[in-house]
């Protein structure tokens, strides 16, 4: 009975964050695009889907205020990066990251394991790294302090686009 109890409040907190969500919720996949799309630096890494750092050891760095270790990027190991000077390129995949967000939700609980991410910079200083797990149809954003600004999912589709420019780049990326 217990059980029940716990997965029918579950399940209504579920529906109530779908039918009723924040105004902000609805508007992070545009604040992350407008990064995207005005920056002047943009950097695409491929990563190993797994943390090479144990968890107590990540958190202690942080506690202490210790920098990322070098080949590292959001603690997953960095397998290649490239700097993208094409701003076809830079619209394409931002266009297609912002079409795959469009009013696509599900829900995906314990999946995460990104292999992609874009280091997007603005003249101001402002950055934001984005972290997509295609595998998982979720990503996460951080800002330039470690803060996360947003997360959601997406639809498929635009693995497709990335999977073609990372190649153009001579990015490998991890197979799941």
């Amino acid at each position: 009975m217990a059980f029940r109890l716990v997965v029918a409040a579950l399940a209504a907190g579920y529906w109530a964050w779908w039918f009723f969500p924040s105004a902000s919720r609805l508007h992070l996949e545009d604040r992350v695009a407008d990064i995207l799309e005005q920056a002047t630096s943009w950097e695409l890494l491929s990563l190993t889907a797994r943390h090479p750092v144990a968890m107590q050891e990540r958190i202690d760095a942080l506690e202490k205020g210790d920098p990322m270790p070098d080949g590292l990027f959001r603690w997953r190991t960095v397998l290649g990066r490239a700097t993208v000077t094409d701003d076809a390129t830079r619209r394409t995949l931002t266009r297609s990251f912002n079409r795959a967000c469009r009013g696509w939700n599900h829900w995906s609980v314990f999946c995460w394991g990104p292999r992609h991410a874009i280091r997007a910079s603005l003249t101001t200083g402002e950055s934001v790294d984005l972290l997509i797990s295609f595998e998982c149809l979720k990503y996460r954003a951080y800002s330039r302090s470690g803060e996360r600004i947003a997360e959601g999912t997406f639809g498929n589709g635009s693995s497709v686009v990335f999977d073609r420019a990372y190649r153009s780049l001579g990015l490998v990326v991890e197979e799941p």
